[in-house]
């Protein structure tokens, strides 16, 4: 099976819908997140502001192409969306799976907005942060899933038996 690569603005729940479909399909899971936090000891935001938006999308794609597998989930940052080079080479073996929900749904799962390492919420607001990247992402997945629609249940019962005909 293709590696799983999860799109999404931080707080759709990529993280929490890709663990528990790996773990109901016994593959492997990668939260690429918390991967950098391990490596460089700072919080996502500290890291973002020492190297810039620019570089802090570079390191973000380092760490998804360095673990991509065949039989593993992953769940990216949110701003990997932005590594347009990366995801170009990579497309056509990977599975792009977006997530979507209304960025006042998103707003109310993220406690820590100021710390999450959001790339452009300095110049934007998040809502157009998140209308410009669900403009990106709907070019790129390969499947998309509205949690507005169908709650985090059924999303993750549908991703699942995706990924079940697929295998």
């Amino acid at each position: 099976m293709k590696p799983i690569i999860f799109l999404g603005m931080a707080g759709v729940g990529k993280t929490s819908i890709a663990r528990t479909v790996s773990a109901t399909l016994s593959l492997n899971f990668v939260d690429t997140d918390l991967l950098i936090l391990d490596q460089y000891q700072m919080n996502l935001e500290d890291l973002k502001f020492k190297l810039g938006d620019q570089e802090f999308i570079e390191l973000e794609s380092r760490f998804v192409f360095d673990h991509l597998k065949s039989g593993s989930i992953l769940a990216p940052g949110g701003s990997f969306i932005y590594a347009t080079n990366l995801i170009e080479k990579i497309r056509d073996n990977v599975v792009f799976i977006y997530l979507y929900d209304e960025p006042s749904n998103i707003l109310k799962r993220i406690p820590n907005l100021n710390t999450r390492g959001i790339v452009g919420l300095e110049d934007k607001s998040f809502s157009e942060i998140c209308l410009e990247r669900h403009k990106l992402c709907l070019n790129v997945a390969h499947f998309q899933y509205n949690i507005n629609h169908l709650g985090f249940s059924k999303t993750i019962s549908q991703i699942k038996n995706l990924l079940i005909m697929m295998k």
